[in-house]
């Protein structure tokens, strides 16, 4: 973990001279490294930590995948290299599957915390499925607004 961290880091930070790169790189995987180090030392459950970064994994991703959606539909963006129907209508499936994904993980966390017994029943999940495509619909038509402008 500690290396994918600064890995990631190294990615986004823009670049600067080689020392900063590598000042960020490594500060980055030290305080990784050190927070696993902790963790260890103070005998916290393990478990519970990664059930939580499960969780925010599901509720990041479908927000990080309506962004990009917008993104890459953006003309100051992207200029020429919008994506095209095809790529939209990809990326729609993909955006339909992570926001159902994370209302299923919501629901998840919901029904074990208020012991609401939703779990298994079939029109729940419609209605997840139902909301999650109604939802990347609104985010299409919002991330290609701009693009019809320009059109026009």
């Amino acid at each position: 973990a500690p290396f994918a961290a600064a890995l990631a880091v190294q990615a986004v930070v823009p670049p600067g001279s080689p020392d900063t790169e590598k000042r960020y790189y490594n500060i980055t995987w030290a305080v990784v490294l050190g927070i696993g180090l902790l963790i260890g030392l103070l005998n916290v459950k393990v478990i519970p930590v990664i059930i939580l970064a499960q969780a925010a994994n599901g509720f990041v991703l479908p927000i990080v995948s309506g962004f990009l959606l917008w993104a890459v539909n953006q003309p100051q963006y992207m200029g020429d290299r919008l994506n095209g129907r095809l790529g939209n209508a990809l990326f729609v499936i993909v955006l339909t599957i992570s926001l159902f994904l994370g209302f299923d993980n919501l629901l998840k966390a919901l029904d074990g915390a208020l012991d609401l017994s939703l779990r298994g029943n079939t029109t729940v999940t419609y209605i997840e499925l139902g909301l999650a495509v109604v939802l990347s619909g609104v985010i299409l038509w919002f991330a290609t607004k701009n693009r019809r402008k320009v059109a026009d």
